[in-house]
């Protein structure tokens, strides 16, 4: 499991809808290489948190197929206000 932080440029707090836009937005933008099984998307104080279960041999792997997968969505991600976040592994 990797989790990242998708963080509000406007410094609010995320919403229930922009969770499940994000999760969904993130399922359209994986591919099988992403070898992703489930994602989490929530609601957070400061954005949205994400939890995304990965197919990999080590961790380090599966957070390289997470990143991957999150920039691929960058820019939709930033449509909704929303960045990734410094602490994201």
């Amino acid at each position: 499991m990797v989790q990242a932080h998708l963080l509000s440029a406007a410094g609010s707090a995320g919403t229930h809808t922009d969770a499940h836009l994000i999760q969904d937005l993130l399922w359209a933008y994986a591919h099988a290489d992403h070898a992703v099984e489930h994602i989490r998307a929530r609601a957070v104080p400061h954005g949205v948190s994400l939890a995304l279960f990965v197919r990999a041999e080590t961790e380090a792997v599966a957070a390289d197929r997470a990143h991957g997968l999150l920039s691929n969505a960058e820019a939709p991600i930033g449509r909704l206000g929303y960045v990734v976040g410094p602490n994201s592994d």
